[in-house]
């Protein structure tokens, strides 16, 4: 499940980003950098540890691309490498060959780590525009 930030005011935004010389000036790579690696901690933190395996093995990277219209896009990915780790998020069950049917609930860990931050995202992502909006001569 992704984070989804929803913006207040559009059009007050649009009028506002049009006022930036470039589009070039908007780039928030540094800023999504900032919030992946602060959801990477999370999930370290939420991962269950049994071994450690998991938990050293939840990383981060930002993928920073140029658009046609020279701006910037970046995303952040925090992600996994550990092949257990779908069971451990999202739980399992086993049916054995008798019919019984068990159920592992798992304990979730990257979901809850970008739930718990999404309004700080949010709010880092409206900081940076609005200090970005405070540079352009009015």
């Amino acid at each position: 499940m992704a984070g989804k930030t929803v913006v207040v005011g559009i059009k007050n935004l649009e009028k506002c980003i049009n006022k930036f010389k470039s589009v070039e000036d908007i780039d928030l790579t540094p800023v999504i950098s900032k919030a992946t690696r602060i959801v990477q901690r999370d999930a370290k933190i939420l991962a269950p540890v049994d071994t450690g395996n998991l938990m050293n093995h939840i990383f981060e990277k930002t993928l920073k691309k140029e658009t046609v219209s020279g701006a910037t896009s970046a995303v952040g990915v925090v992600y996994t490498n550990v092949e257990y780790a779908v069971y451990q998020e999202y739980g399992w069950s086993r049916t054995y060959p008798s019919g019984k049917t068990v159920v592992y609930s798992g304990k979730a860990f990257m979901r809850p780590a970008l739930q718990k931050n999404s309004g700080l995202i949010d709010r880092m992502i409206e900081k940076y525009i609005q200090d970005k909006l405070k540079t352009i001569k009015k």
